[in-house]
């Protein structure tokens, strides 16, 4: 019995390291899938979404069989939201009422996920590279997508970029503004 403990803690162990690589995975066929309908003929999705359902839950078995790193993921957050100060939550109220607005507008959800991204990294003065680099991943499938003949889905993803682009000409800004006032 207790060699089937060990081995089940390793199997959930080996899940744990691959689940977010998985995901990543689950998503791109999910993509391939909705643009590519030839590609959909070959993929029986019901079993992928079957097995991601169960990776899922063996990951999140996982997760909370270990009390000590719920506790500390907890106090991680408690301490974020303690340590944001009125300047702060102020920024995050603003970005909470974006959410709701548009939401309340029925804005799609990739322009809100673009929209609340570039806020948060404006916001609160994120890295540049990181909008940069997503901007050059969607620069990089709007070339394979023209590659398979897919122009409309090819010119929504370079508009994509172009957002992204924008976010980081903004941060970058915001970073050197930071960096000003620092100096002096």
């Amino acid at each position: 019995m207790n060699k089937l403990k060990e081995i089940f803690g390793h199997v959930l162990n080996d899940l744990e390291k691959i689940f977010p690589y998985f995901v990543i995975f689950y998503i791109l066929i999910l993509l391939f899938c909705k643009y590519y309908l030839d590609f959909k003929k070959n993929i029986n999705l019901p079993i992928l979404h079957v097995v991601f359902i169960v990776f899922l839950i063996t990951f999140l078995i996982k997760k909370y069989q270990e009390k000590s790193k719920i506790d500390l993921y907890i106090q991680k957050v408690r301490a974020f939201f303690f340590n944001l100060g009125i300047r702060g939550m102020v920024k995050l109220s603003l970005v909470m009422l974006v959410i709701v607005l548009c939401l309340y507008f029925n804005i799609s959800f990739l322009s809100l996920a673009i929209l609340v991204f570039g806020l948060l990294s404006f916001l609160f003065v994120w890295d540049s590279r990181i909008a940069a680099g997503i901007a050059l991943a969607f620069l990089v499938v709007c070339v394979v997508s023209l590659l398979f003949k897919k122009e409309n889905f090819a010119e929504h993803l370079a508009i994509i970029s172009y957002y992204f682009l924008i976010i980081t000409a903004v941060t970058s800004f915001r970073e050197l503004s930071n960096n000003d006032n620092v100096d002096k």
